[in-house]
């Protein structure tokens, strides 16, 4: 199915396994460059082997842990430099500290 995201640039969280791998390959499926995360260094690297086995497209993983915003942060920012277009770009969008990121 094509769904016009080929060259789109995604962040996948929780990528290791389950739900969050297999929305990591239907996106890399479809063209989207993908960097993933997920705390465990050793299975997020195997999961990333195999989505670029399968599918041919570069898989970016980067460990994270998600429960704080540095962790966030780190995420974005990693992936920005992993496509070298420099660290990830973010700006407080609302009181609520809701972040918009731009890659």
């Amino acid at each position: 199915m094509e769904l016009g995201l080929k060259g789109k640039t995604a962040l996948v969280t929780g990528a290791s396994e389950g739900i969050g791998m297999a929305i990591a390959r239907k996106l890399a499926e479809e063209g989207v460059r993908v960097a993933i995360c997920a705390r465990t260094a050793s299975k997020l690297k195997d999961t990333a082997a195999e989505i670029v086995q399968a599918t041919g497209m570069d898989i970016v993983p980067i460990p994270s842990d998600l429960r704080s915003l540095a962790g966030c942060q780190g995420f974005v920012e990693q992936a920005g430099i992993a496509w070298r277009s420099g660290p990830a770009c973010c700006k407080k969008i609302n009181s609520q500290r809701r972040l918009m990121w731009r890659i």
